[in-house]
Formats: C-alpha cells, sequence, structure tokens
C-alpha cells in the first residue's frame, strides 16, 4: 500500500504532488484540532494554543527556514489585535483570539493580517448561513441595525446607549471554523 505522505527536506508531501512546509502542516493539523474542540464543546483548550505558539516561535528561531523572533512576535500581535475588539464587545471568545494570534505567529504579520481578512469574510459567512438555516436572517438584521445604532449614539456622545437592551443573540457559532476557513485560504489560495 503506497504511503500518501511523505517528508521530504522540511516539507510533507501530499499524494505525491501537493507539498506544504512542514511548520504550515504543523499549524494545519493543530486548527482541525482546534476547530473540532470548538464544534464539539464551544471552547479551544488553551494548551492547544499555547504547545501552537511554542512550534511557532520554536520555528521561527531555531529552524534554518524560520523567519526569526520579531516575525513571530509581530505576527502574534496582529492577530490578537485584529480580533481583540470583537472580544472586548462580547461578540467573541477569547479562545478565538488566542488562536488567531498563534495563527499570524506562524505566518508573521502580512500573511496573518491576510489570514484575519480571510477569517472574517469566511465569519461573516457563516454568520449568515446559520442564520438562514435556522430562519433567524430578520433577527441577524435586527441585531445589526442595534449594534450601529448603540455605536452612532455614543459617538455623538450622548447617554442612553446603555438603556438600550441587548439584542438577543441569534446564536452562538463556533467561529473557530471561519478562523481554519480563513487560514487555509490565505495558505492554500494567497500565498505566492
Amino acid at each position: 500500500m503506497p504511503n500518501f505522505i511523505h517528508i521530504v527536506q522540511g516539507n510533507v508531501e501530499f499524494f505525491g504532488s501537493y507539498t506544504l512546509e512542514f511548520h504550515i502542516a504543523i499549524l494545519m493539523a493543530i486548527i482541525v484540532m482546534a476547530t473540532t474542540f470548538d464544534i464539539r464543546e464551544h471552547r479551544i483548550p488553551n494548551w492547544l494554543v499555547a504547545l501552537g505558539l511554542l512550534f511557532a516561535i520554536t520555528h521561527h528561531v531555531l529552524s534554518p527556514f524560520g523567519q526569526g523572533v520579531a516575525f513571530t512576535l509581530f505576527g502574534l500581535a496582529v492577530g490578537i489585535a485584529a480580533l481583540l475588539p470583537l472580544y472586548a464587545m462580547r461578540t467573541m471568545g477569547a479562545g478565538d483570539v488566542k488562536l488567531m494570534g498563534m495563527v499570524g505567529a506562524f505566518l508573521g504579520p502580512g500573511a496573518g493580517f491576510s489570514a484575519v481578512l480571510a477569517t472574517m469574510i469566511a465569519g461573516g459567512i457563516l454568520a449568515l448561513a446559520a442564520s438562514a438555516y435556522k430562519r433567524a436572517l430578520p433577527q441577524l438584521v435586527g441585531n445589526l441595525r442595534t449594534m450601529l445604532i448603540q455605536r452612532d449614539i455614543r459617538r455623538m456622545g450622548g447617554a442612553g446607549s446603555e438603556a438600550l437592551p441587548a439584542p438577543p443573540s441569534v446564536g452562538k457559532l463556533p467561529y473557530a471554523v471561519a478562523i481554519a476557513a480563513g487560514t487555509a485560504v490565505q495558505i492554500f489560495m494567497l500565498r505566492p
């Protein structure tokens, strides 16, 4: 029986034709595990994110193929900073922010930022699809309208934005699915 996966010169070769750098294959494996946890348990374990971060730092600092510690730390900062406002608004969990930071540590600041953008697009599509499936699109649009009105009231310096009740949630989504999709788009489609 032939082997479908070979490790050749720091790369992982799939089915004899597609080659991926070893650290990117590790990243994809960690993201698949994180997505599985998020779907089943609605959480992403800290140990998994820490393991991925440790591997990213080790690769970029010690490997001859690595980009250095600054590359890793700037990528980490980009991933965290991009999703931190959503965590502050309580629309996203801390595990999702940490997972995106880990992705940034692997990919670096430029590709990490592209992965964040692709993730946000994938998250929007996922939210629309889940709302349509639950027949809750009108509620989703109403929630978005309420959030925008509250934002405008705060910008104008007016009081009363706290008086508006929080709109009922359309549902909780495992955002690791969007992170996995956005990262995959960056790795398989947008990379040179």
